[in-house]
């Protein structure tokens, strides 16, 4: 009768545990923050073995260990904690489970590597220690998984399993943020990278092509001065080509600047705002309001053309989608962020086309593009559309930004 109650009792824990980690499971698959799943993590452990658990990383020197989920240990260990210094991952001083040999519990105070802990321990109650490392997918130390106890445990074969599922759930969810981080530098790499090359191309747009198409303006000018008695046709075909080089001309200005607006790296954000929406209010279609303080901080070029890319994205939205003849640009700047709305009066976002596809078609610059590029710098895009018209927000706060001197 013993052995049934307990084969009940260990049948109950497991499908328990399944569902824990069924839970976690789904939370990392949904992108929830790595932080909350380690805390969650700890927290059911603590439940289920009667311990205070804790996951402790590694440092990218390999020398520290820092404490970065473990809700039920006191503030005081934590801290402690932060004076780990592990050295080399194979001293004799390391865990158990890194000299080679499979974790198990051990006094506090009998080990090297958790020194800094020893009085600390003493003062909280806290005697022995599991601890399990966490190795990437190729074989890189992590940090660890551990857990402590007030006395003397020996460890049953169902806690240790559960511990070492615990570990591993660990690992996967430090692995998954590592993997996101990777790709968002290099995302941000390769947005930089566009970007120099936009600001390349823009650059010989202007300096090169911008030139020898006013140079052929002047050459016709003379050919038309110095053949007064040409036939009407003639002179006619010699207008028709003066027309057609001013017009290539301002189309290459108008798409150098789109491609980098020069002004952005030499005089800022406001400068750069104020002149492209005096640009598209000096054409028909589109009337714009610009409310702005007259001076803006300068910021990291990388957050100036980001927001720079808000306005541009949303003014080709509004006047190729909206329907609307009027928007409104503001730029607010705090002690704690910076913001830019653009606003139109329009039909809103058709449901028929996808948000990641809005954008100018020259700049390619959608709602999508932009979200990333914000996301990339700590900001954030925000977008309100009805039958009324649309809004859209861009937000960087200024803990985000390295501050630069406000541009004259």
């Amino acid at each position: 009768m013993n052995q049934l109650s307990n084969s009940a009792v260990a049948q109950a824990t497991e499908g328990t545990v399944v569902r824990s980690e069924t839970k976690l499971i789904e939370l990392l698959a949904g992108g929830a923050d790595s932080s909350g799943v380690l805390e969650e993590l700890c927290s059911f452990v603590d439940a289920e073995v009667d311990t205070l658990s804790s996951v402790l990383l590694l440092d990218a020197d390999g020398k520290r260990l820092r404490w970065v989920a473990g809700p039920g240990l006191p503030k005081s260990f934590n801290e402690a904690i932060k004076e780990i210094e592990c050295g080399s991952w194979a001293s004799s001083g390391g865990p158990a489970a890194y000299r080679g040999m499979p974790p198990i519990t051990f006094e506090i105070a009998m080990d090297p590597l958790f020194k800094p802990l020893h009085r600390i321990a003493q003062l909280e109650g806290v005697r022995t220690t599991w601890s399990a490392p966490l190795f990437s997918t190729s074989q890189t130390p992590l940090g660890m998984f551990s857990t402590f106890y007030p006395d003397k445990r020996v460890l049953n074969s169902q806690h240790a399993d559960l511990l070492h599922r615990a570990a591993h759930i660990a690992t996967i969810s430090i692995c998954r943020e590592m993997r996101e981080k990777e790709l968002m530098e290099a995302s941000r790499q390769l947005g930089r990278s566009q970007d120099e090359e936009r600001r390349r191309i823009a650059r010989e747009m202007h300096d090169s092509t911008g030139q020898d198409l006013a140079a052929l303006a002047i050459t016709l000018h003379l050919i038309g001065a110095e053949t007064p008695s040409a036939s009407p046709k003639v002179m006619d075909m010699l207008r028709q080509c003066s027309e057609l080089t001013r017009k290539v001309s301002d189309e290459i200005r108008t798409l150098s600047y789109l491609l980098h607006p020069p002004l952005l790296d030499e005089c800022g954000l406001a400068i750069a705002i104020r002149l492209y929406v005096e640009g598209i209010n000096q054409r028909k279609g589109l009337h714009v309001d610009l409310e702005m303080p007259r001076q803006i901080r300068r910021l990291p070029l990388e957050a100036e053309l980001a927001l720079f890319r808000v306005v541009q994205a949303g003014l080709s939205n509004v006047h190729l989608h909206s329907d609307s003849g009027a928007a409104v640009v503001q730029v607010r700047e705090t002690t704690d962020e910076i913001a830019v709305t653009v606003t139109d009066y329009g039909k809103g976002i058709s449901a028929e086309i996808p948000q990641g596809q809005t954008s100018g078609h020259r700049d390619g610059i959608g709602i999508a593009g932009m979200r990333e590029r914000l996301e990339q710098i700590g900001g954030r895009l925000m977008i309100d559309s009805s039958d009324g018209g649309t809004i859209i927000q861009a937000t960087i706060p200024r803990v985000a930004l390295q501050e630069s001197h406000p541009c004259q």
